[in-house]
Parts: structure tokens; C-alpha cells; sequence
């Protein structure tokens, strides 16, 4: 075996052997409740109250006692496709006004007689997580409420930000929820660092100007997760492909990574030093993954302030379509839980924010592992 091909030998079991993990799970992970809801740890629905007693009741007089409430019960008993009982009419449904619904469709359809008791993503403006935000009444959706176009009956514009307030047409919202306009975490970074080269930034950040600048900031399209704890928490993008396919990108997919090969051993050693190939795609993908932040639980290279990104090189033609982010908590290596992070999406001119956490120690990952964060279209 010559050399080359005992580093390439050693860099794949390496790779593949640290990929793996704890394999527990919490059902709330990642799940946001509606107004006034709370996360049942049982089975990852979404309830006025969560108990495991029979309810929340309490006694009156001397002789009361607390606890004593009860559950609404059907004869017979709900399963299946409509699990939950409607305490108002002792009738099996898919989902109430206070049950059943979680994660990114929190509330429930409980009118009307097209998806009549389906969970959707908003039945009401209170449903939406950005003040100021409007749910359609058609789509259930949340998007930006209207700020320009014309007056009028037929009102003006379209899309997120069109729709004048004489009854103009709020379109598709680019993203399937209105998120948060500002961070919504504060993470230590680097901007304002100075530094020499590239090398004097963190990994995730090229130097620019002498000033650290988070990398791929300039292209077209840029999903950026951040957290604060050495933990091995993973970004994953699924990006449409103009053959009506889709393309996974993430750590064992990082796509068309740009190759530097130093020791000419045909091996890509991009930051992080994990790709392998000479920069070609993994299934198709125009986007990239910079790097694996705290990969493996390394503890040589954990940081605190990891950052990964996936990049749209300036100048592509991004692939219209729907694209998903999801985030995976791979491990949390020694860190206590929670661990929280913080998303950003930038995609035609318009960023939104998100921040969620995990609560368990990690599940390993893979090719569709993690919790959906938002889906963004592209036209």
C-alpha cells in the first residue's frame, strides 16, 4: 500500500468510525407549542395542561385534596387517526383546540369543512411567532403583513412584503413562518476582530480587510448555525434540483467544497479538513458546507464559539424551489444540556432568525437526522 492510499485509508475509518452516537429521544425536542400550550414529554403533543395523574383538579372544603381532577374519556377509546378526545363533544378528532398539535403546525383547524381537525401552522394572527405578522386564512400561514402597494378594492402588490391596505394580496410567504428579523441569541463571535490572514480568525470566518467576516456573507443564498458550548451540533440543508429531485447537504454531503490539496495526496482539506474528493458535488447540490464544528466531540479542536455555514458561491444561479434547514444535536460531548442555537437564513435580500434548544444528550446523525427549523422558497 503506498502512502496516499494509506492516508486516504486512515482519514475514511476515521471519519466513519467518530459518526456515531447515543441513540435517545425526546419527543419534545424541537417542538413549539401554541399560545398557552405546554409540550407533553410522553408523547410530544401539544396540551392545555400535562399530566400523569388523571389531571389538575383540586378539592374545596377541609376535606379536598389536590390532584383529583380527571382526563375526558371516549367510549370507545380514540386511536388511530383521531387519538384525541373532544372533551366538548366526547367525540374522537385528529387534533382539538388544546390537543394534538406541536412542532411547526401548533394549532388546530377546528372549523370549516375542508381539513377540519388538522393541525396547520396558524388559525389566527396570535398563532404567529413575529409581532406583527398575519396568518392567511386560505393557507394557514404566517407571512409579514403587507407595507406597500396600491389602495383600493383591488389593492397593489404581492408577496411578503406587497398588499396595500385597501385589501392588496399578501402572496406565498418565502418562508414558512415569519421568524425574527433580529438575533434572536447572543453567541460570542468574532465581528470587529482584527487579523493578519485568514488563520488569525475562527473557524467559519475569512479575513477580509484585515476584519474577520463570517464566510459566504456575499453570496446569494447563506444558512449560518451558531451555539455557544462545546458541543457537536450539525447543520443540514435540503436544496431542491431542477430535476425535480433534492440534494441533502451536511456533513458527510458537503457538496462542491472548494479543494486546497497542500500535500498533494488528492484529499479536499477545506477548514475543518473532513471533505474528501477534489471539490466535485456530492448529489448535485449548489450550496457547500464550510465545516463540521467540534466534530466528533474532538477535544483537541472543541471551541466555543462554533459556527458552521453553508455558502452560495456571488455570482450563482441559485435552483428555484423549496429548500429545508434542519439542525441536529449529534452529541453534547461533556456539556450538561440544554444546549441552545441560534439559526440564520438569508435568501433574497430578506434574513430571518430562529433559536430553539436541545434537551437530551445527543442522537447520533445521519442522512435525514435533526429537527426541521423553517423552509424558505425561492423563485
Amino acid at each position: 500500500m503506498n502512502f496516499r492510499a494509506f492516508v486516504v485509508g486512515f482519514v475514511l475509518c476515521t471519519w466513519l468510525g467518530c459518526q456515531c452516537g447515543p441513540g435517545t429521544t425526546d419527543l419534545c425536542a424541537g417542538v413549539r407549542c401554541g399560545n398557552g400550550l405546554t409540550c407533553d414529554p410522553t408523547n410530544g403533543k401539544c396540551s392545555t395542561g400535562v399530566s400523569t395523574d388523571g389531571g389538575t383538579g383540586g378539592g374545596s372544603g377541609t376535606g379536598g385534596s389536590a390532584g383529583g381532577g380527571s382526563q375526558a374519556s371516549c367510549t370507545p377509546a380514540c386511536a388511530g387517526a383521531t387519538p384525541i378526545c373532544d372533551p366538548a363533544t366526547q367525540t374522537c378528532k385528529a387534533c382539538t383546540a388544546t390537543a394534538g398539535c406541536g412542532g411547526t403546525t401548533p394549532a388546530c383547524l377546528t372549523t370549516g369543512a375542508a381539513g377540519q381537525g388538522t393541525c396547520v401552522q396558524c388559525v389566527m394572527n396570535a398563532d404567529c411567532p413575529l409581532a406583527g405578522a398575519i396568518c392567511d386564512s386560505v393557507t394557514h400561514l404566517c407571512s409579514a403583513s403587507g407595507t406597500g402597494g396600491g389602495s383600493g378594492a383591488t389593492g397593489g402588490g404581492t408577496g411578503v412584503t406587497g398588499g396595500g391596505q385597501g385589501g392588496g394580496a399578501v402572496g406565498p410567504p418565502m418562508f414558512d413562518d415569519a421568524g425574527v428579523t433580529a438575533h434572536c441569541a447572543n453567541f460570542a463571535g468574532p465581528p470587529g476582530q482584527t487579523c493578519a490572514n485568514s488563520e488569525n480568525c475562527p473557524h467559519g470566518y475569512d479575513c477580509v480587510s484585515n476584519m474577520c467576516e463570517l464566510r459566504g456573507h456575499s453570496g446569494p443564498v447563506q444558512v449560518t448555525l451558531r451555539w455557544g458550548t462545546q458541543t457537536d451540533l450539525d447543520l443540514y440543508l435540503v436544496e431542491p434540483l431542477t430535476d425535480g429531485g433534492t440534494c441533502e447537504i451536511y456533513y458527510s454531503n458537503p457538496g462542491p467544497v472548494p479543494c486546497t490539496d497542500p500535500l498533494h495526496l488528492g484529499l479536499c482539506l477545506p477548514d475543518g479538513g473532513f471533505a474528501l474528493g477534489l471539490g466535485g458535488t456530492n448529489c448535485g447540490s449548489k450550496g457547500w458546507l464550510d465545516l463540521d464544528a467540534n466534530r466528533g466531540c474532538d477535544m483537541s479542536a472543541l471551541t466555543n464559539t462554533p459556527v458552521e455555514n453553508i455558502i452560495y458561491s456571488p455570482g450563482i444561479t441559485v435552483t428555484s424551489g423549496t429548500y429545508t434547514v434542519r439542525v441536529n444535536n449529534w452529541s453534547a460531548c461533556s456539556v450538561s444540556p440544554p444546549i441552545p442555537w441560534e439559526v440564520e437564513v438569508r435568501a433574497n435580500g430578506q434574513t430571518r432568525f430562529y433559536c430553539g434548544q436541545f434537551t437530551t444528550t445527543g442522537n447520533g446523525g445521519a442522512s435525514g437526522a435533526g429537527d426541521v427549523v423553517t423552509t424558505f422558497t425561492l423563485p
